[in-house]
């Protein structure tokens, strides 16, 4: 399984894992994201997405809020009609209410070394698509077919 996880934004966060090994995470600027995810499905690194979905967080008046999901939307409707099957992952179902310090200690403890050197240089929203993509290959997928705890 190739699979992309997204963690959408201005700058969207991706990381992707080939069956469960990471072997990308970065960012790039959304107005980017066609000619980034039509260069990976000719390369054949997608063959599944999980996007992270904000849901209303709790404060869907937030300022911005309408663009993020409007963004979620896009990529959804992407990859839909190049027929690669898409999850939206809401924040809270990966993630709980850690905090992004307690992800980025805990992926890094799981990715880093095997990373490499680059680690370091990843931000946030990339250390989020790893903390997601790292979820579905471990318990979500497990979860959507009826087989995990959770």
């Amino acid at each position: 399984m190739r699979l992309v996880a997204l963690d959408p934004g201005e700058n969207t966060g991706f990381a992707i894992f080939d069956c469960h090994r990471l072997v990308g995470a970065g960012t790039f600027k959304f107005d980017h994201a066609a000619p980034r995810l039509d260069a990976w499905i000719a390369k054949g690194l997608v063959e599944e997405v999980v996007i992270e979905d904000p849901g209303t967080r709790g404060w869907s008046d937030r300022p911005g809020m309408g663009t993020l999901n409007k963004r979620v939307g896009y990529l959804w409707g992407f990859m839909d009609c190049v027929r690669i099957p898409v999850h939206l992952i809401q924040v809270s179902t990966w993630k709980g209410n850690k905090a992004k310090k307690v992800t980025a200690r805990d992926m890094g403890l799981i990715y880093s070394e095997a990373f490499g050197i680059g680690w370091n240089d990843l931000d946030q929203n990339a250390i989020d698509a790893v903390g997601l993509g790292h979820w579905w290959v471990g318990r979500g997928r497990l979860n959507l077919m009826g087989k995990g705890k959770g």
